[in-house]
């Protein structure tokens, strides 16, 4: 049994026994980063194992993978649909509303077919929440990694992977104000507007990232965002290259 092994069949043991606290995960993600690419793709499948039962401490709530991809799919075709309905109307409300669907519809799609390309896969399909005193919001569909896969890739790999999750939700808002150019003026104004402020916010985080900015307050900056992911991926792909370390 390697020391990587032994680390994570002690925090699955205290999972197990409900006396977890954070800490021993995110030590193991340090030493784990700096060993081999054998060394981490030999405890993938175990790293997904313990990575899940982590997430759903948090995330009770799951859903089948097949299910959540069925769901953004329909949204998707939901979203297409108001478009040409507003465009045809028109209506800058229908407009607007399509693309808020495409906007959160296209972010996981991309990165979900990106992913499995370049080899990363997930496990199941839930909804990230927060809590708020006694009552849980829940804010954002999301599809849970399976980790081993993430943290077996090279690190180009993972950039190109956080990268094609930052580019959903801008695009869609760009797609959408170009279509509505002419036919809406109001919608095509309000979209490009939105594009260009989601923009700036996601090359801040990128550049977050990149300066090695892992947490914004209470908020997960690589953890829960695709471009402070890529940003901080890039950092230490370089960092690596300049040490001759793992990449």
């Amino acid at each position: 049994m390697t020391d990587l092994s032994a680390e994570l069949n002690e925090i699955e043991r205290r999972l197990q026994d409900g006396v977890y606290r954070p800490g021993p995960w995110s030590r193991f993600l340090d030493t784990a980063s700096r060993r081999s690419r054998a060394e981490r793709v030999a405890v993938a499948q175990q790293v997904s194992r313990v990575s899940d039962k982590l997430h759903q401490t948090n995330h009770p709530q799951t859903f089948p993978f097949s299910t959540g991809l069925a769901l953004e799919l329909l949204a998707t075709a939901a979203g297409l649909v108001l478009l040409e309905a507003g465009l045809k109307l028109p209506s800058a409300v229908v407009l607007l509303g399509s693309a808020l669907v495409l906007s959160i519809t296209f972010q996981p799609l991309i990165k979900l077919a990106v992913g499995h390309a370049l080899g990363v896969r997930y496990s199941y399909f839930y909804l990230w929440s927060i809590k708020r005193r006694s009552r849980t919001l829940y804010l954002e569909p999301r599809f849970k990694m399976q980790y081993g896969t993430y943290l077996g890739a090279s690190r180009w790999r993972r950039v190109l992977l956080h990268l094609s999750g930052a580019v959903g939700s801008p695009f869609a808002l760009w797609w959408v104000a170009v279509r509505a150019e002419g036919i809406s003026t109001l919608a095509s104004a309000i979209c490009e507007g939105l594009f260009f402020f989601l923009a700036s916010v996601e090359l801040l985080l990128f550049l977050g990232g990149l300066a090695g900015v892992r947490r914004l307050g209470p908020v997960g900056l690589v953890g829960l965002t695709s471009p402070g992911g890529a940003g901080y991926e890039l950092r230490e792909s370089v960092r690596s290259y300049r040490g001759h370390g793992t990449p």
